[in-house]
């Protein structure tokens, strides 16, 4: 299994506001089969293209690896286990207030 970055553009698309639901479809059309994304990253913005990386696992043998149907899927445990947990820090850039930024 290998781990790797890829940067790719995006056509800004005028009046969008929902940007956690465009840009599922606009990555998946990007990835070859077999690549699992598991980190995205904006990291600009123009009038016409939002810029961004993702992070993907590529390479992996078939049913080793399980992962959620989108790295954008909010799934809630059922169970609430406190002795081990993950922390994620989201970090406002100031690109698209949907995601943690500010306009």
């Amino acid at each position: 299994m290998i781990l790797h970055e890829k940067e790719f553009r995006a056509p800004v698309v005028k009046g969008q506001r929902d940007l956690l639901s465009y840009f599922p479809s606009h990555i998946q059309a990007q990835l070859d089969e077999g690549d699992i994304p598991i980190r995205f990253a904006l990291t600009a913005t123009t009038e016409d293209e939002y810029h961004y990386e993702i992070g993907l696992l590529t390479g992996q043998k078939e049913g080793r690896f399980k992962s959620s149907p989108s790295i954008f899927q909010f799934a809630q445990r059922r169970v609430e286990n406190t002795e081990h947990f993950n922390v994620v820090l989201v970090v406002p850039t100031g690109i698209g207030a949907e995601i943690g930024g500010h306009d």
